[in-house]
C-alpha cells in the first residue's frame, strides 16, 4: 500500500498487505495510533455492529447505506481511517462512499464478519485480470467484427484473441451492400422515431450525420446500443418515465493505462507486483501476469 503525504502526511510504501499479521503492517503505516487500531480491529474478527437487529433487518439496512456510513455510524471507526478503503468500493469505478454496504459484505470487504449475515453462497465471483490486450478493449471489438463481418478480416477461420492483436482489416468491406451484416463508419445518429404512431407503427425511422451530410434510414428494428444519457435527446417519441429512469443512470469516468517499463525488477526489488494507492489517481498499478 502506498501511503502519500498529501493524505497520510508523508510518503511511503508499506509492503505485506494481506500477507503478514495485520498488527504488524499496519505498524509500518504513517498513522495515528487510534486510526491503526480501528483498522486492526476492522481486519480481524468484528463485533456485531448491529447488535439486537434481525437479520432480514440487517440485511434491508445494509442495501440501504454505503459501505462508509456502515463503517462511520455501526463500527464507529475514525473518519481518517476511511481513507486507507478509498480506491476499494469494487468494479465499474465504485468507492467506499458509493458502494452499498449490502454489496460490500458480499463481496467479503472487512467490517461484517460478526454480523451473522451467512452470505457465503452469493459472495461475487470476480473475474480474470489476466486476459489484457495491448489495445485495450479494442480487441474485443474488433473480435465482434470479425464475427458479423468476416470478410473484413479475409474471411476464413475466426480469429483468436492471440491473432486479433495484428490483424489488420479492410474497412471497403464493412458496409458491403452484400453483406447480411453492415458497419457504417463516421455516422452520428442524432434521431429516432417510430414511422408513424408509436402504437401503431411497424418501422423505424432513424436520422445520422455523415460527413456533414443529413442521411435517413427505414428499419423493421433499431436498437440503441448506446450511452444511455444520450437516449432521450435521440428520441422524442420517449415517455416521461423512461426519460426518468434513464436519468437515475449515472456514469463516472474510469481509467486504465498501459505502461511500458524498461525493468521490471523495479518491482521485484521492492518486493511487490501490485500496490494498492488509496488516494491517488491511478490507486491499483501493478504488473500484468500475462
Amino acid at each position: 500500500v502506498f501511503f502519500d503525504k498529501e493524505h497520510f502526511g508523508e510518503d511511503r510504501l508499506v509492503s505485506g498487505n494481506g500477507r503478514i499479521p495485520w498488527p504488524e503492517f499496519f505498524a509500518k503505516a504513517p498513522l495515528s495510533e487510534t486510526v491503526r487500531n480501528d483498522l486492526v480491529r476492522l481486519h480481524g474478527q468484528n463485533a456485531d455492529y448491529m447488535a439486537g437487529t434481525a437479520v432480514e433487518q440487517k440485511l434491508a439496512a445494509l442495501a440501504a447505506m454505503s459501505w462508509q456510513d456502515f463503517l462511520l455510524k455501526h463500527a464507529k471507526v475514525h473518519p481518517d481511517a476511511i481513507l486507507f478503503f478509498r480506491g476499494q468500493g469494487g468494479r465499474n469505478n465504485k468507492r467506499v462512499d458509493t458502494t452499498p454496504a449490502l454489496e460490500a459484505a458480499q463481496r467479503g470487504s472487512v467490517g461484517f464478519n460478526g454480523l451473522g449475515l451467512k452470505l457465503r453462497g452469493e459472495r461475487f465471483q470476480q473475474g480474470s485480470y489476466q486476459f489484457h490486450f495491448p489495445d485495450g478493449n479494442a480487441s474485443l471489438a474488433r473480435l465482434l467484427v470479425n464475427r458479423l463481418v468476416p470478410s473484413a478480416f479475409g474471411g476464413g477461420k475466426p480469429l483468436t484473441m492471440d491473432s486479433i492483436v495484428q490483424a489488420r482489416p479492410d474497412y471497403a468491406v464493412l458496409d458491403d451492400a452484400g453483406s447480411p451484416t453492415r458497419i457504417r463508419l463516421r455516422s452520428t445518429v442524432v434521431r429516432v422515431q417510430h414511422d408513424g404512431a408509436p402504437e401503431k407503427a411497424r418501422a423505424v425511422r432513424i436520422a445520422y450525420l455523415r460527413d456533414g451530410q443529413l442521411h435517413g434510414v427505414r428499419a423493421a428494428n433499431a436498437i440503441l446500443a448506446c450511452n444511455n444519457a444520450l437516449i432521450p435527446s435521440l428520441m422524442p417519441e420517449l415517455p416521461e418515465k423512461q426519460r426518468e429512469a434513464l436519468a437515475y443512470s449515472v456514469k463516472v469516468p474510469i481509467m486504465y493505462n498501459n505502461v511500458l517499463i524498461r525493468r521490471w525488477t523495479s518491482f521485484a526489488k521492492l518486493g511487490v507486483s501490485n500496490v494498492n494507492s488509496p488516494c491517488m489517481a491511478h490507486t491499483g498499478p501493478s504488473l500484468d501476469p500475462g
